[in-house]
């Protein structure tokens, strides 16, 4: 059995110490032959309608995504949305601009729509909501979203 010298140890470190610094100090980004990890959105669909909602739409699942949500942004752009879970409420208050929100049950079945819901103003699910996908204003209505409709979430990948 060979053991490494401490000459190749010195030079590994020396050598993994420059390839740190290059990628502190440079506007490159250096991969060491690491996979990249493909983006992932989803598509939001009306089955009843066969319209979409939404064709790059994230999703908030953790605690601070959920608490995070769309603060922050200045807009959601065309297609764009975010999709949070658990969630049976959401509030506007800090928020730069108005959307739709969508309120499912665990089936994906519509339980309440708010289109136009403006900044500081907070909106509940009702009864049985386990989610909410925040869209762009107008969505609901180009779409014919309605209560009892049911959702459709497919995800894609970028890469």
């Amino acid at each position: 059995m060979e053991y490494a010298s401490e000459t190749n140890l010195a030079d590994a470190w020396l050598f993994s110490a420059s390839v740190r610094r290059a990628c502190i100090f440079s506007n490159t980004n250096v991969s060491l032959g690491s996979p990249q990890i493909p983006q992932v959105s989803y598509v939001v669909r009306n089955r009843r309608s066969g319209k979409l909602l939404a064709t790059q739409s994230e999703k908030a699942l953790s605690l601070l995504a959920r608490t995070r949500g769309l603060l922050g942004r200045s807009s959601l752009g065309a297609g764009g949305g975010l999709w949070i879970e658990p969630c049976s409420s959401i509030h506007m208050f800090f928020m730069r601009f108005p959307i739709d929100a969508v309120f499912v049950d665990r089936s994906s079945i519509v339980t309440r729509t708010f289109p136009g819901l403006l900044p500081w103003r907070i909106a509940i699910g009702g009864r049985g909501a386990r989610a909410v996908l925040e869209l762009p204003v107008g969505v609901i209505s180009a779409s014919d979203t309605r209560i009892g409709d049911r959702l459709d979430v497919i995800a894609t990948t970028d890469g």
